[in-house]
């Protein structure tokens, strides 16, 4: 037998109905793609702190709309992965993906 470890910690919501799982899914399109929509907005302003820290790793006076592309999409993959972590792990949500 498998342990695993208390998982999910809410075992009463799962992706069984096509009403849970349209909202689940709801749930993570909304988390991902809220976090990289603020940080697209924060990378266009370029008083924002976040900007400031990203053009120390890039050279030339300005971020350009390429290297801020580049910095939202892998932002954008690194929030994914820990999207999808959270929700298996809150109500074992991907599971399905595996078989």
């Amino acid at each position: 037998m498998k342990k695993t470890f208390g998982l999910p910690i809410i075992k009463k919501f799962r992706a069984d109905s096509f009403v849970k799982a349209f909202i689940l899914n709801a749930m993570v399109v909304a988390f991902i793609s809220g976090l990289a929509i603020e940080l697209r907005f924060k990378l266009l302003d370029e008083k924002s702190n976040v900007y400031g820290y990203f053009k120390t790793f890039f050279l030339g006076p300005k971020l350009t709309s390429y290297e801020i592309m580049t910095i939202s999409i892998f932002f954008t993959f690194i929030v994914a992965l820990l999207v999808y972590s959270t929700m298996y792990i809150i109500f074992k949500y991907g599971g399905g993906m595996m078989v």
